[in-house]
Parts: structure tokens; C-alpha cells; sequence
């Protein structure tokens, strides 16, 4: 019977195996002490300081349901709602330092507007991918309006074609 070990496993092996074999050598001597000035210490580290014995752990995702708020109080890009084509006339309820993703689609060519950016404004500097069209945040209580109008992509061509633009509107409630 043969046993056949991908290369990343392979590896994982030897390290391990090695792990042992390669102790930090210090003077655990009583009262002598390290070149730093602390008392030395016997350690199992390994010699290039990597301690494969536990294993790595991962942070946990932030949820994209609500705004994830960093050290410094500035809340991250993760929407807390989006707002599609099916919206159309409707209204979103935001609170303060939350924000919506505006995702009309890519088959229009999307100009958007707030009437008061104050309420609720663009974040810049976001990436929202190809058929999205921007983030907003709710900045402080009222109401405002998000209209957009879409030009449809074939205008561009030549010859350009006759399709009629579509208009969208949706009030964000900030609360």
C-alpha cells in the first residue's frame, strides 16, 4: 500500500517533527541572568520563534445586519440595508452612523441625488462593485429623498438607441 501526502501536509510533518528538536538553548543557573537583565528562563520555543504546537485562530467576521464601529468610533462600510429597483417609491429607516447600499442594477447608467446631505450622505472612497451604484450614511434625524436616473446603456453606442430613461425615488428616514 502506497500513501501518497500532498506537498502542504508534507511540510506540516517535518515542521512538526522538527518542532521538538529545536529549543531555544538559555543558562536556567540560579541567579545568573539573561544579556536583556531579566532572570533566564528555559523555554520549549522553537529556534525561529514559530510555535506550530498551537494552532492559529481566526477573528470572527463582523456581521454585514449592522455597523461594525472601529477603535476610533467611525463605523464601517457594511451596510445595514440596501436598496434596490423594488423600492422604488418606498421608504428606508436608518439610524444615525448607519448606512444603505444603493444597488439599482448595471443596466442603466445611474446619476444619484439627496436632496439634503446633511440626513444622509455618499460615502466616498468605497468600492461597491459593478452593478451598485454608492453607499450612503445616515448622519443625523429628519427625512430626505434619494432620486436617481438611469440613462440606458445603449445611449452610449452608435448610433445611439431610443430607449427612455428610468427615473427611481426612495426617502430615507433617519430616526
Amino acid at each position: 500500500m502506497r500513501i501518497v501526502l500532498a506537498p502542504a501536509s508534507w511540510l506540516l510533518m517535518v515542521l512538526v517533527a522538527c518542532q521538538s528538536a529545536a529549543p531555544i538553548a538559555s543558562d536556567t543557573a540560579p541567579g545568573r541572568t539573561s544579556t536583556a537583565g531579566a532572570p533566564a528562563v528555559a523555554t520549549s520555543a522553537p529556534a525561529l520563534g514559530i510555535d506550530l504546537r498551537v494552532p492559529p485562530t481566526r477573528a470572527p467576521r463582523p456581521s454585514a445586519a449592522a455597523p461594525v464601529a472601529s477603535p476610533a468610533g467611525v463605523v464601517s462600510a457594511l451596510p445595514s440595508a440596501t436598496v434596490t429597483l423594488a423600492d422604488d417609491g418606498g421608504t428606508t429607516t436608518l439610524q444615525p452612523g448607519q448606512r444603505v447600499l444603493v444597488n439599482l442594477g448595471g443596466e442603466f447608467d445611474w446619476s444619484l441625488h439627496v436632496d439634503d446631505e446633511t440626513i444622509a450622505s455618499r460615502v466616498a472612497g468605497v468600492n461597491v462593485g459593478p452593478v451598485a451604484q454608492a453607499i450612503y450614511q445616515a448622519n443625523r434625524v429628519g427625512q430626505t429623498v434619494l432620486s436617481a436616473t438611469g440613462d440606458p446603456a445603449c445611449r452610449k453606442a452608435q448610433p445611439a438607441c431610443a430607449q427612455p430613461s428610468r427615473t427611481f425615488k426612495v426617502t430615507i428616514v433617519v430616526r
